[in-house]
């Protein structure tokens, strides 16, 4: 039996990873109707924008809905999937800009490894989310650092907004793991809710960010 849930931070949780979704759809039809080259890179960032869609449809499903224990332990394993599949493809597309497309090419069966590797851990630990938290901020620190040299030297275009792009997600696992936090604005938010929202403005910077690196190559 499933139906909707009654939890108001949960529905806010679940309206704020589909404002995700829809960010994320809009930008993957706009990469994928765009002919931009190098096309390893413009695959890998709509393979980041779909697995960011699927991610996010999902976790707003699992936030809205009560289902019953076997179904809603099925659908977090599906969403470490997802999540660890997410994972790879922003590493290859980081790996591309900061070191080039061969060695974002050679790190692809690596990025693999370590993205099952992280869904093994998200399964066996109690707290498996934590693991993708803790992932993504040793992710974002990179970013951060890595795009804002790239933005210094002035060895890619966008990439400042990149590294604003890295402080947004970086900024929202900060909140994601205060897992006390909880306010009410027109809605109750708790820390998934505002997590969505940080990450959706961050999502947007690595949108604009991509955008000028891809139009300074036409």
């Amino acid at each position: 039996m499933i139906s909707f849930t009654k939890v108001p931070t949960e529905q806010t949780s679940a309206a704020t990873d589909i404002v995700l979704v829809i960010i994320a759809a809009i930008i993957w039809f706009y990469l994928y109707r765009s002919d931009f080259q190098p096309y390893w890179k413009r695959y890998v960032w709509l393979c980041f924008y779909a697995l960011l869609f699927l991610s996010a449809l999902l976790a707003g499903f699992i936030h809205g809905t009560e289902t019953s224990q076997n179904i809603r332990v099925g659908l977090w394993y599906t969403l470490f999937i997802f999540l660890g599949l997410f994972l790879v493809s922003f590493t290859l597309a980081v790996l591309n800009d900061l070191i080039g497309e061969y060695y974002s090419k050679k790190a692809l069966p690596y990025a693999l490894l370590a993205g099952f590797i992280f869904f093994i851990l998200a399964v066996v630990k109690t707290y498996g989310f934590l693991t993708f938290v803790v992932y993504q901020a040793l992710a974002m620190s990179l970013v951060v650092i890595g795009y804002a040299w790239l933005g210094w030297t002035g060895r890619l275009p966008g990439a400042w907004y990149m590294a604003l792009g890295g402080v947004f997600s970086f900024t929202a696992v900060v909140f994601q793991v205060r897992t006390s936090l909880e306010f009410t604005f027109i809605w109750t938010f708790n820390h998934n809710g505002v997590y969505h929202l940080v990450q959706a403005v961050g999502v947007l910077f690595f949108f604009v960010g991509i955008k000028k690196s891809f139009q300074a190559v036409i």
